[in-house]
């Protein structure tokens, strides 16, 4: 994932979440989890969101934030979320939606503004199966 992320979105930092619920704040994820060991075994990672939450606090160019999801819910299923995310994190100002064969490109306003966009964010009632059970 790392390596498609730097080969196809032209990613030049990439940040992980190992293990968190897609109803948790984004930047909130991993907030009290040591995932040091398991960041630093993937080649190509910068981080966890700790690391992102750390670059977000001090770097003020203008960031594009690439996610790769199987529905919204990989970023947030909490529209409200990911309003405040993006008021107040002003540095973002794109949103990547990798759907895998498909992009969707996000402006940080209609992030903020356009409830038409925003009610995508609140897509998950259940989990999501990546294969049938037996």
């Amino acid at each position: 994932m790392v390596t498609r992320l730097q080969d196809r979105c032209l990613c030049t930092k990439v940040y992980v979440s190992p293990s968190s619920k897609s109803d948790e704040p984004f930047l909130d994820r991993d907030k009290n989890k040591d995932n040091s060991k398991f960041v630093n075994s993937i080649t190509g990672c910068n981080g966890d969101m700790k690391a992102l939450r750390s670059l977000l606090a001090k770097k003020f160019k203008p960031i594009r934030l690439v996610v790769p999801v199987i529905d919204y819910a990989g970023f947030s299923t909490e529209p409200n979320n990911v309003r405040q995310f993006f008021e107040q994190h002003t540095q973002v100002k794109e949103l990547v939606v990798d759907h895998g064969i498909t992009f969707e490109i996000f402006e940080q306003n209609d992030l903020c503004e356009n409830e038409g966009i925003l009610s995508r964010f609140n897509c998950r009632s259940s989990p999501k199966h990546r294969s049938m059970p037996f």
